[in-house]
């Protein structure tokens, strides 16, 4: 998806589809220029959910991915399934992750921490015998195992956490000692885990004397530290091979070196995190490890996140199997998890019973115009024609896109699919006269197939479905907007609650506007089913500084300029759409239109310009530049456009630029920031 760059892997790696070589020297070269000058890096970026799809067969020859739903247990030989205990472990790890991030921004730290990390993967493209990789380890059973979260600390060496969640099956009638029983069994599996996991990372560092040193913590989000001390009194031995695993006496207190629920935030209260106090009895009491110089760090980090390293299995993409250290490349990531043509099962099973007048309604991002796409494949199956009709300016993009969208998935279908651009709010001469060919080409003898993705104007567009049900018996007319207020009462409506197509950082913010709580739009159901990951932060950029121009972000160059501190956003720049106007003051201008708040002059897309990022500017209702937006057929740049023009198109991050006195917009919010399938980048 788009000609964005990539960072380039050493030149010792061969092709893509060959065994990639690394030896020490190369991974060593690697490292430098990305972590040399200290700096705390969280690897990946983004966490990723473990979330399973299965295929499903709409028809025979059109197979489609579906979520799977949560199950509580999974049979034996049943296909792969996203069960309950996984979206735990998933919520416990993004908890810990997310306070020790809030931890390094706080309390500065030179470190690498990574998360998800199977021995099998680390060093495993490496070819340099001398160094110590897992396959090598002696014991074969030890090979196999991995690190829920492994620090790299420029001072204190190795620290390995293990993370264990508590199931939420015991209510509040539940006796506590059956709660006791629960944890003390995630106790001492966990130690058992970090035996293991010390006893691999000391062999995988054996290779360079001094030796690092190693530490281990547990972590138990959601156990506090009250019934942690009540069970290891209750259990001696358990707390002796705790302190063991932890390398302290028997007699000392394991709890201060533990992370339970007492040091993590909580998200009901907003209470501060208290992991500095557990920072410092774990890692900060003891010295500087003498062994971590500048050149063994690099290394360390080169072996363990290096291209010498695969991803684990979520992480890895066909093009790429190193880790993404960078928040472009997780962005752009996500961007295409979220950009798949996937759905839930039961929109499939609407496309399958194919009802003949449908009207799709539902907040952004939860599958309408896919699910359209899907229905016009169905008709194409069984031989029909598509129709696909553009009911006003603000749905020409979202048209064309479907119209890409299906001869791009269904070869040889060009002729079959008809694109009427109408706009029924204000008929022309000569649309009339187009209007008037698409009624005559309907025919009771044979199936009419009509696709409205954003159909707007009611009135008109109610008028114009009346005259299609006259026309023919034999029609299909599935439409679709988010405002169910514009339904025909001939079409049957169909809700779609479940956000699918923007990861919830994003949905969060969309859902703030006020058209949710008066009702305009219906809100956004509770998810059945886990998504990948909450989605990347959003960005802001401030237009306050004093080198920054009067007035709004809109008409200031530095503001623009000023968001290429986040350069590594723009990963792939045909993926991105700029929301905002221009100063109708500068000469520069293209068109002259009322309402047309976009130029080339724009201050903001000026600064963008200026800074080496290509900016087209797409006016209202230009049809071929539209076309080419939505298709993605043109140059690698950038998309300032309205964002009524863009409505039904998406982009992995969508620039959201304040074009008045009002630093919340609720338009913008349902037409601009639901566009994005990654990260906001606010300019106010």
């Amino acid at each position: 998806m788009g000609r964005g760059k990539k960072r380039r892997c050493p030149s010792s790696w061969d092709g893509a589809k060959q065994k990639r070589v690394c030896d020490s020297k190369t991974l060593h070269e690697w490292s430098r220029p990305i972590f040399q000058g200290g700096g705390h890096h969280f690897i990946p970026y983004v966490y990723i959910n473990k979330v399973h799809y299965k295929q499903e067969q709409v028809v025979p020859g059109l197979t489609v991915e579906m979520r799977q739903p949560l199950v509580t247990d999974q049979k034996p030989g049943e296909q792969p399934a996203t069960q309950e205990s996984r979206i735990r472990d998933d919520r416990s790890n993004i908890r810990a992750l997310r306070c020790l991030k809030k931890f390094a921004d706080r309390h500065p730290q030179c470190m690498v921490v990574i998360a998800q990390l199977r021995f099998e993967d680390c060093m495993v493209l490496c070819d340099d015998d001398n160094l110590p990789c897992p396959r090598k380890f002696p014991d074969p059973a030890m090979r196999r195992g991995d690190f829920d979260i492994l620090i790299l600390h420029r001072e204190y060496g190795l620290l390995v956490l293990e993370i264990k969640s508590v199931g939420d099956k015991f209510d509040s009638s539940s006796k506590e000692n059956q709660k006791d029983d629960e944890v003390l069994k995630k106790l001492q599996k966990a130690v058992d885990q970090l035996n293991k996991q010390q006893t691999m990372l000391r062999f995988m560092v054996s290779d360079k004397q001094p030796l690092v040193r190693v530490l281990a913590s547990l972590v138990f989000p959601n156990v506090t530290r009250e019934q942690l001390e009540r069970i290891l009194q209750n259990n001696p031995t358990d707390k002796n091979k705790l302190c063991q695993c932890l390398g302290i006496p028997d007699s000392a207190d394991p709890i201060d070196l533990c992370l339970h629920a007492d040091n993590l935030t909580n998200k009901e209260t907003s209470q501060q995190n208290n992991v500095s106090h557990w920072w410092i009895q774990r890692v900060a009491s003891n010295n500087q490890d003498s062994s971590m110089t500048e050149e063994r760090y690099l290394d360390l980090i080169a072996r363990f996140c290096g291209p010498a390293t695969r991803a684990p299995p979520q992480f890895r993409t066909p093009e790429r199997e190193v880790f993404s250290y960078a928040m472009g490349e997780a962005v752009a990531e996500i961007g295409d998890i979220f950009g798949r043509f996937v759905f839930y099962e039961y929109q499939i099973d609407l496309v399958k019973k194919m009802p003949r007048l449908v009207y799709l309604t539902g907040p952004p991002g939860t599958g309408k115009t896919t699910t359209l796409l899907l229905a016009a494949l169905v008709w194409l199956t069984r031989g029909w024609d598509v129709h696909i009709v553009s009911t006003c300016l603000a749905s020409l993009a979202a048209s064309h896109l479907i119209a890409h969208q299906i001869v791009q998935a269904m070869k040889g279908v060009e002729k079959r699919v008809h694109m009427h651009e109408l706009d029924l709010n204000n008929l022309d001469a000569e649309e009339v006269k187009l209007f008037d060919q698409l009624l005559q080409t309907a025919c009771a003898d044979r199936p009419f197939c009509v696709i409205a993705d954003e159909a707007h104007c009611s009135r008109d567009f109610s008028k114009f479905c009346e005259k299609l049900c006259k026309k023919t018996g034999s029609l299909f007319i599935w439409a679709a907007h988010i405002y169910h207020g514009y339904r025909p009462a001939c079409l049957q409506e169909v809700r779609f609650l479940e956000c699918l197509r923007t990861p919830p950082v994003v949905t969060r913010k969309v859902q703030k506007s006020c058209f949710f709580s008066q009702g305009i739009v219906f809100g956004y159901a509770p998810d059945t089913t886990p998504t990948e990951t909450d989605g990347p932060p959003v960005l802001k950029v401030n237009h306050s500084s004093p080198r920054h121009t009067q007035g709004l972000p809109k008409d200031c160059q530095t503001t623009g300029s000023s968001t290429l501190r986040y350069r590594d956003v723009f990963v792939l720049t045909n993926h991105y759409e700029l929301e905002g106007s221009v100063d109708p003051q500068n000469e520069d201008k293209v068109g002259n239109e009322e309402g047309d708040h976009y130029r080339s002059a724009c201050g903001f897309v000026q600064g963008l310009i200026k800074e080496g990022i290509p900016v087209r500017v797409v006016e209202k209702g230009k049809s071929a530049a539209l076309k080419e937006v939505a298709s993605q057929t043109g140059p690698d740049e950038a998309v300032a456009a309205d964002a009524n023009t863009i409505r039904g198109l998406e982009r992995k991050v969508v620039v959201s630029v304040q074009t008045d006195k009002e630093d919340e917009d609720d338009f913008k919010r349902l037409d601009s920031l639901s566009r994005s399938t990654s990260q906001i980048i606010l300019v106010a």
